[in-house]
């Protein structure tokens, strides 16, 4: 147990947290022995039988759903032990326990029609035509674009390297053709004109790659202010475009290259995307798997 609890520690989940996983996996191991089962042969309907003893027990959901959290955790340690090859637990939830699924999702072919009818006629619509492009095509969030520098931009490999924050892993990601173009404009021409204008001091020590109009580097702002001047319906927030970027990618990527895209430390985040479909989104709201 204490060889699981080190890897919860690497997985840097709370503290209270790991506490509530290891009691549930000390749980799992005394009924597992009583029943004379071995680790390397259960299965979803064992794990099925061991949820209604849970339930005969007293266990309301909200438990009974952290016994699953702590389940998936503890195979994961498994098949890294490499004593099982799959896990079993994995995409179980209980029926009643809201997910937190991704919502207000839009359809992908809109978002890139936005891409390309943006017009540019000044240097504000050049610097906001690339953050465009950074949500559209690499699907980063706001805390990530306020980390990328001119560094993270290979144009003549076209690729660009997304440095990791607390809640993403970095990753290197295709640029697409358009995006090399105005990204090329942005460094050679754009970014210069933002950081040396009237308004920025010390423009010599800002590193960072997207500025606002004034040099400034929290752009939580600006972008709040593009998505704004998209003047779209449907389109309002910069982690609505994520989560609809990340939901396509599940529709044609594997769930691991989906992870590694998406910089998800952990593939059960990518995997609520798998459900996100546009036209059953609506179904998976209201259906959790697999208890009544």
């Amino acid at each position: 147990m204490d060889n699981f609890k080190d890897y919860l520690k690497e997985k840097q989940l709370a503290p209270q947290s790991i506490k509530i996983y290891c009691d549930g996996i000390k749980e799992f191991q005394e009924w597992i022995d009583k029943h004379h089962y071995a680790i390397e042969n259960i299965r979803y309907a064992d794990l099925m039988r061991y949820m209604k003893h849970s339930e005969r027990r007293g266990n309301n959901k909200a438990r009974m759903q952290r016994k699953f959290l702590a389940l998936r955790h503890y195979f994961n340690y498994m098949i890294k032990l490499k004593r099982v090859e799959s896990n079993p637990a994995r995409g179980v939830y209980v029926r009643g326990i809201p997910r937190r699924l991704p919502h207000n999702l839009v359809d992908y072919d809109e978002l890139l029609k936005l891409y390309e009818s943006y017009e540019v006629k000044s240097v504000r619509d050049q610097r906001d035509k690339v953050i465009l492009g950074l949500l559209i095509f690499q699907g980063i969030t706001i805390e990530e674009l306020e980390t990328i520098e001119e560094q993270h931009i290979f144009l003549r490999e076209g690729k660009i390297k997304i440095p990791a924050t607390d809640r993403t892993n970095d990753r290197l990601l295709k640029l697409e053709a358009s995006q090399v173009i105005e990204l090329q404009e942005y460094l050679t021409k754009t970014r210069n004109r933002i950081l040396y204008g009237p308004s920025v001091n010390e423009p010599e020590q800002i590193k960072q790659m997207i500025i606002g109009m004034e040099g400034g580097t929290n752009l939580a702002g600006d972008v709040g202010l593009v998505m704004k001047r998209l003047q779209h319906h449907k389109v309002t927030t910069a982690s609505q475009i994520r989560a609809s970027v990340v939901a396509q990618w599940t529709r044609i990527h594997d769930v691991r290259i989906v992870q590694y895209m998406s910089g998800h430390k952990y593939v059960s985040t990518t995997e609520r995307y798998q459900a996100t479909h546009l036209e059953d989104l609506k179904e998976q709201m209201r259906i959790y798997h697999p208890l009544k």
